[in-house]
């Protein structure tokens, strides 16, 4: 009969139903956790397999981060496996939320192994060193005790860390590489609670942790000195500012230049305070200097893409000046052209703000970068310092005088002031004398000093000014 056929056809698409429900359950069963619905470690060799196929075509830098959580049996034996699964569920929440919020890894996949391991795979990573900060934010993730039923549960973590393609190039290697590196860490050979495979990497995530440290109480006790170098008028033959110089006053290492840590305070966002305090020391002193009677001399500060990129950052300077009583005049801001290309929207409306106000912008190390023409006529800069390397052979090399005598011609058809740095003979002051340059600044003048040591060459100038007779005929 049709209804019969009906009631069959209906029947036959329930059972379909609950089939495909039923291999949907299974196929979770394999492949996630139960309890806290994480991918198990099925899915998780499937994922790595998956990576390595990709990254042999793209190049890609990925990592295994096994982490061992030590109280999970603690826990069960005491409390009971009810208070245990509670504190999988509270690590593997908290893990979930610190990978999730970190905004330099774009894929990854977070599993449990079973038991008290978890493991992280990180994919399309910028750089090795990227994980060294993963780990931390881990191990920082467990610090705070969980509270099950009326304890206070203190976690202890150990990270074993493989790196793909350095370690190894296959899932179980891989695996294998991190299992032996959390081990080595669980026996206590290192001072830290995580092991990279490869001893090296470690030596550098060790280095680069301690530096984090160092910083960050640098920052807060303000462990810095400021040098001044300085700039001299060659027309007037007479100082007019000085450039500001950093130097960290380093406990244990003595004082410290900027390429030991300027770089690495960027990459870890740490600049931005300390490029406020040489903004607010630069403009005291040039308080102090006007108390003195010196009421024209500028200081120039290095600017870092970091700080243009912070939305209060024209009001901090706005800010500071204002507290200072410094007219903004007296302020110079220095970019490089890197610095400008990478960040041209966001720099160049900061830039405009402060040069409205009258802070002198200039263009630093000129003609290390892309030189670009397009966009110098377009931003608001005051100024033009030619690099020392174009200095540095100047008398000796055709091109490098081509390149100067060009550049400062150029800068001039635009209103802008030349600058060239690194001047140490006076054969390359007389040279750029004759081209036409405005300022100068370089050993030959005098090498970076302390504010004091400034005060006074503002006061007496050095031998060097008095002993120059400078031709002042323009060469072009």
């Amino acid at each position: 009969k049709p209804e019969n056929v009906t009631q069959l056809q209906l029947r036959v698409s329930e059972l379909e139903e609950i089939a495909t429900q039923f291999s949907s359950e299974i196929e979770y069963i394999k492949n996630y956790d139960t309890l806290t619905g994480l991918p198990n470690q099925l899915l998780f060799f499937d994922r790595i397999s998956q990576v390595i196929e990709r990254g042999s075509r793209h190049y890609l830098i990925a990592a295994i981060l096994v982490v061992d959580i030590g109280m999970i049996s603690q826990i069960n034996n005491t409390l009971g496996r009810a208070a245990g699964d509670k504190l999988l569920l509270e690590i593997s929440a908290r893990l979930n939320a610190t990978f999730r919020s970190y905004d330099g890894v774009t894929r990854l996949t977070l599993s449990r192994f079973g038991g008290d391991e978890f493991a992280v795979l990180l994919t399309e990573l910028p750089s090795k060193e990227t994980v060294t900060w993963m780990v931390k934010r881990l191990l920082d993730s467990l610090e705070a005790p969980v509270e099950i039923d009326g304890n206070s549960i203190f976690l202890s973590g150990h990270v074993g860390v493989s790196m793909y393609p350095s370690d190894a190039g296959s899932v179980d290697e891989l695996i294998n590489k991190a299992m032996i590196a959390k081990q080595y860490s669980k026996k206590g050979h290192t001072d830290t609670s995580y092991q990279f495979f490869d001893h090296s990497m470690q030596e550098i995530s060790n280095k680069h942790l301690k530096l984090d440290k160092e910083l960050r109480l640098a920052i807060k006790n303000e462990e810095w000195e400021l040098l001044y170098q300085p700039k001299l008028d060659i027309k007037t033959m007479s100082i007019i500012g000085a450039e500001a110089l950093i130097r960290w006053k380093h406990p244990t290492r003595g004082l410290l230049s900027p390429f030991e840590f300027i770089e690495f305070a960027e990459q870890r966002g740490l600049i931005v305070a300390i490029g406020d305090w040489v903004i607010k020391t630069a403009c005291q002193q040039l308080y102090e200097w006007t108390k003195l009677g010196f009421t024209d001399c500028k200081i120039a500060v290095n600017l870092s893409a970091v700080q243009l990129r912070q939305d209060d950052f024209v009001g901090k300077v706005f800010h500071t000046l204002a507290t200072t009583g410094v007219p903004p005049r007296r302020l110079e801001l220095e970019v490089t052209e890197t610095m400008l290309m990478y960040n041209f929207q966001s720099a160049m409306a900061a830039l405009k703000r402060l040069n409205s106000r009258g802070i002198t912008i200039s263009i630093d190390d000129f003609g290390t970068g892309y030189s670009s023409l397009s966009y110098l006529k377009n931003l608001p800069i005051n100024t033009l310092k030619i690099d020392g390397t174009f200095i540095k052979d100047i008398c000796n090399n055709e091109n490098d005088k081509q390149i100067v005598k060009a550049l400062i011609i150029m800068a001039h058809s635009m209103n802008l002031l030349v600058v060239a740095e690194g001047v140490e003979e006076q054969n390359q002051f007389n040279l750029l004398a004759r081209y036409g340059c405005d300022e100068i600044q370089g050993y030959l003048l005098s090498k970076p000093v302390s504010a004091k040591e400034m005060t006074a060459m503002l006061s007496t100038p050095p031998a060097f000014i008095a002993n120059s007779a400078v031709n002042f005929s323009y060469d072009n």
